[in-house]
């Protein structure tokens, strides 16, 4: 195995402004997500392919995210929906510590665990990440959570049914006072307004009668629980509308980040079952990282749609969908039990931008033949079971030539960036396919492979111990052993949850659980059920943390140091958990027999693959692929 960062040429396009500006004049939306463009007379930021008339250059300013734009006091462009792009491919190519933590941050650990959490997580002090993030991205990691969370609320107000008051709190906002500001600062409207805007357009969250949602009315504001109206957006609890002008808690200008945000889309909705609950919407918690209490979840369903490469806003996403199981399926029925509960909590349908082209058969294909029986299922396009913060969710992904359609459903409004952020990974959406095939396409043994797939990705993981375990699992023997074995553990100690008849309805079985249990219902060598168990209990007790913001070289020497986890585990675990774009499995049989079967000497396969960085990953991909069985060692 080898790998390495990226050349530090490639790094910070935002500083080349000669460079950013042919861009703009250009509107290539290739650059979309990889920085932002300011315009100083008019005090907006928008996505390098906006279609409005290009400004001058001695007008312009460029930033690596949206955060450091809103720091300067520009705000979003309602026009190209500057946060309605693929995030930078940037943080996948990095491992440094910036990059580390936006991947964190689009998680949502700052609103879990504050900004000490983050820093914990980094291995850095709270003042040193301040200093970098600043340095590097032109906002401290609270003015870039807090993009974070803009964007969740703008997802919330426009596409659910959810009250505003509960919105609030479902998006991480630790008041209702913060929430208002944030929203007026970053999009120049009020909650109420934002919502109202939706309703005349006809993309808003509606009841089954076909009145518009609580909150959303006719003159711009929301009325608050005691029937009076408050004119800037929403009532707090106590009746005292939040003032104007006030800046978060903070003191730094709420943000709003394409490239930082967990959530990627804009767009519409329509409610399809009963409108959404009015519970009790969550305290807060002292240390500002948001509310200790889950929101009610809203009944009935939000069909959302969200926006393209295009400027404008978007229209629902009338796209049709594939014929069903086009992906292949893993030959299982995995109809949940008789006695399953039915399923509940918030329906969404996004609509995910990627950078074109896009493999998407060849992901789901991926996917599909290691399809887990109960947790993951390929019959209709991908979907699976989410494990998430607050709660489980399952989603549905059907790839397109230019978007993902995805349904999720979630237990608890707050996982939603979360939820999209690993669906993100999960199908490397960020990635820059152009870029990759460019430095591949170099390589004449490659080309015919790029040319004849162009836009291959690196699929990703939705959870890093969960991929750990299966790593093990599917360590010396086939593909289709590995997901039997994988099944039947799942099927043994995974959490039910509620489901549709045909739906998954397991989540994959905690590290706990398995550390637990692994004697009792693994099969095999016990030298190998020893490890996977032993890894378990790591994983369980966090002496093992694997997780998207490890620096690579850490988590390989921790995942080595582990008992069963060797090279070929340890790198594939990087590859797919970091998204990692330069890792060679060059010791994995299939992939040497690709090689072969291309014309590449397997003995020399390390020392060609040099011409291939920073992108070996998506050259290891192209070999796989290349194999005459896909199957094997992987």
């Amino acid at each position: 195995m080898t790998h390495s960062a990226a050349p530090v040429a490639d790094r910070s396009i935002w500083r080349d402004s000669e460079r950013c500006y042919r861009a703009v004049m250009s509107r290539d939306a290739r650059f979309d997500g990889q920085f932002i463009v300011a315009v100083r007379t008019t005090g907006i930021y928008c996505r390098p392919s906006c279609p409005a008339m290009t400004p001058k250059a001695h007008n312009v300013e460029f930033f690596p995210t949206a955060a450091a734009a809103q720091a300067r006091g520009f705000r979003a462009c309602r026009r190209c929906l500057p946060d309605a792009v693929p995030g930078s491919p940037e943080w996948n190519v990095r491992a440094d510590l910036a990059a580390r933590a936006m991947r964190l941050i689009a998680e949502g650990t700052v609103e879990r665990e504050g900004v000490p959490g983050l820093a914990r997580r980094l291995g850095y002090s709270e003042r040193q990440l301040g200093r970098v993030l600043t340095a590097e991205l032109g906002a401290g990691p609270l003015a870039l959570a807090r993009a974070h969370r803009a964007h969740s609320a703008r997802l919330l107000i426009e596409l659910s049914p959810l009250p505003l008051t509960e919105v609030a709190f479902a998006a991480g906002f630790a008041s209702v006072r913060q929430f208002n500001d944030t929203i007026r600062e970053v999009f120049a409207s009020t909650p109420s307004q934002l919502r109202t805007a939706a309703v005349r357009r006809g993309t808003a969250a509606r009841h089954p009668d076909g009145s518009s949602v609580a909150g959303a009315r006719p003159g711009g504001g929301v009325r608050s629980r005691d029937g009076v109206r408050s004119r800037d957006g929403v009532r707090s609890r106590d009746g005292v509308r939040s003032g104007d002008g006030v800046r978060s808690g903070d003191g730094v200008p709420a943000a709003s980040a394409a490239t930082a945000a967990g959530v990627r889309h804009s767009g519409a909705a329509r409610l399809v079952g009963a409108p959404g609950g009015t519970g009790t919407a969550g305290t807060t918690r002292p240390d500002g990282a948001g509310p200790s209490r889950p929101p009610r979840a809203a009944s009935g369903t939000a069909e959302v749609a969200g926006a393209g490469s295009g400027g404008g806003m978007s229209q629902p996403d009338d796209t049709p969908h594939p014929a069903r199981g086009a992906a292949g399926a893993a030959g299982t029925d995995i109809a949940p039990p008789p006695d399953a509960l039915p399923p509940a909590g918030t329906r969404l349908s996004l609509r995910l931008p990627v950078r074109p082209p896009f493999d998407g058969a060849g992901v789901l294909a991926f996917l599909a033949a290691r399809a887990v029986p109960g947790v993951e299922d390929v019959t209709d396009g991908y979907r699976r079971t989410l494990r998430l913060p607050h709660g489980s969710g399952l989603v549905r992904l059907t790839p397109m030539e230019t978007h993902v359609h995805c349904d999720l459903r979630l237990t608890d409004v707050r996982d939603l960036g979360n939820a999209v952020t690993r669906v993100r990974r999960l199908l490397d959406l960020d990635a820059d396919p152009l870029a990759v095939g460019h430095v591949l396409q170099a390589d004449p043994v490659l080309a015919p492979l790029v040319t004849a797939t162009p836009g291959i990705r690196v699929p990703g993981a939705v959870d890093g111990g969960e991929l750990v375990l299966r790593a093990m699992l599917g360590q010396q023997v086939s593909v289709a052993a590995a997901r039997t074995a994988a099944g039947h553990l799942a099927a043994a100690l995974g959490d039910p949850v509620p489901a549709d008849s045909g739906e998954p309805h397991l989540l994959f079985p905690s590290a706990s659980a398995i550390a637990e249990h692994a004697p009792d219902v693994l099969r095999g060598p016990r030298r190998r059920v020893e490890a996977i168990r032993t890894v378990a209990a790591a994983l369980a007790s966090g002496d093992l943390d694997v997780h998207v913001g490890r620096d690579p070289g850490e988590l390989r020497a921790d995942l080595l140091a582990q008992p069963g986890i060797g090279p070929w585990s340890a790198d594939y675990v990087a590859m797919r958990v970091l998204g990692h774009p330069d890792v060679l499995l060059d010791g994995d049989l299939a992939l040497r027999k690709g090689a072969a079967a291309v014309g590449i000497d397997p003995n020399d396969l390390t020392d060609r693959a040099q011409a291939w960085r920073p992108w070996r990953s998506y050259a290891g991909m192209y070999l796989w692929r290349a194999a005459a069985h896909p199957g094997g060692n992987r």
